[in-house]
């Protein structure tokens, strides 16, 4: 256990061993995790901790013709890789890649991991239920299948918002209680098995 929390401290460059130490039980539940972040502070912003993961076994091609798609487009934008795309570059790539529609394996996985997802979904909301904080654990699903779990509403950035405003003492309190929102979910999920 030492030597994963080592390695993902590495791989990730997170520092909190709450954020490590449940994306290790969410493995243990058929999710792999895909990345993870313990947040970030400073005077002026606030990001909440965020794990994004999928369901195991995830097909490595999505698309039908992603290969060819995505070659076209590091010809057309001048780029060797897909993380040197601007966020409009690879918006631009997927919204084309995406008329050819999905692989039929990658139409299976997803067919077989709904289940896995919808079971993470009820434990969140019944974590929230039982455990009264300001700051409530969300998921928000992603098109490719992927799903990020952190805190409040991303689609309007409540907590972004909200936390903004802190003095940094207040948002390193609040970034606190969110890492122990963590564990107590792991501990939650531990009970609970999905």
């Amino acid at each position: 256990m030492k030597n994963d929390f080592k390695k993902m401290v590495k791989m990730y460059s997170v520092k909190d061993k709450s954020v490590i130490r449940l994306s290790n039980t969410l493995q243990k539940f058929r999710f792999s995790i895909v990345a993870f972040s313990d947040g970030l502070i400073n005077k002026e912003d606030f990001l909440s901790p965020c794990i994004v993961l999928t369901p195991i076994n995830m097909p490595k091609i999505r698309l039908n013709g992603e290969k060819e798609t995505l070659k076209k487009y590091f010809d057309k934008y001048g780029k060797k890789k897909v993380s040197d795309f601007t966020a409009k570059e690879y918006t631009d790539y997927l919204n084309f890649a995406e008329k050819a529609g999905e692989t039929k394996e990658y139409i299976i996985w997803r067919k077989s991991s709904k289940n896995i997802i919808s079971n993470l979904i009820k434990k969140v909301k019944e974590f929230n239920y039982l455990n009264k904080n300001k700051f409530r654990l969300s998921i928000l699903k992603f098109s490719d299948g992927s799903i990020r779990l952190d805190f409040g509403n991303q689609k309007k950035d409540e907590v972004r918002r909200l936390c903004r405003k802190l003095s940094l003492s207040a948002k390193k309190n609040v970034l606190k209680d969110m890492f122990f929102q963590f564990d107590l979910f792991r501990c939650f999920l531990s009970k609970n098995l999905l």
